[in-house]
């Protein structure tokens, strides 16, 4: 089984939660693999300078790879919302073989990560531990919405800020366009029939 095919099965899951055309828009919507996301400590899933959020503190360190769904929504039902030329609905951080994930999946092992609110907003960022700083400055916050709005004007896809971790191989923190003005951020872990954390998604619940 490749990734690519787990990765379908993920966004059908997720995407049947959801009402209507929602999240598509009738729109293009495929993966895109990002930088690996460097764990050093707790990660953090929310808008920049969120003023609050709950960290997930069971992603083991080292470099994970970082798979974004973005979606390209159907031009008029864009109009009609008001919503960017793209945008990213689900993000995916696979700590196991595809084999894995999949049987979690079908067996439904999955948890709710935080259990309280996440604040998302226009923007959305995944962090490490080591770019907390950063991640909750309104600095910051106000150079990813420069950068991604000027990203969409370019037509970048997948349209996201990375800022490199220390090691300068991979990321500490990316950042990307949400699709919505407001929202709550959703983490989802699955785990295997031995309690290892395989699989964490993160996602925009409302």
């Amino acid at each position: 089984m490749e990734m690519a095919e787990v990765l379908d099965r993920i966004a059908q899951r997720f995407a049947d939660e959801k009402a209507g055309d929602w999240p598509y828009l009738g729109g293009r919507h495929a993966f895109h693999r990002v930088s690996d996301l460097v764990v050093t400590g707790d990660v953090g899933f929310a808008k920049p300078s969120p003023g609050e959020l709950v960290p997930h503190k069971d992603i083991p360190a080292g470099r994970h790879p970082v798979y974004l769904e973005v979606v390209e929504p159907d031009a008029a039902q864009r109009a009609v919302y008001g919503m960017p030329a793209s945008w990213v609905n689900l993000a995916v951080i696979p700590l196991a073989t595809p084999q894995a994930i999949a049987a979690a999946l079908t067996e439904g092992r999955l948890e709710d990560v935080y259990g309280d609110y996440q604040p998302l907003g226009p923007e959305g960022a995944i962090w490490d531990g080591a770019a907390s700083s950063l991640a909750w400055s309104a600095e910051f916050a106000a150079q990813a919405r420069a950068e991604l709005v000027e990203g969409a004007e370019a037509g970048r896809l997948p349209n996201v800020q990375e800022v490199p971790a220390a090691s300068g191989d991979g990321a500490m923190c990316i950042a990307f366009q949400t699709g919505a003005h407001a929202g709550c951020g959703r983490g989802t872990a699955l785990y295997d029939h031995e309690g290892r954390l395989v699989c964490v998604l993160m996602d925009n619940s409302d």
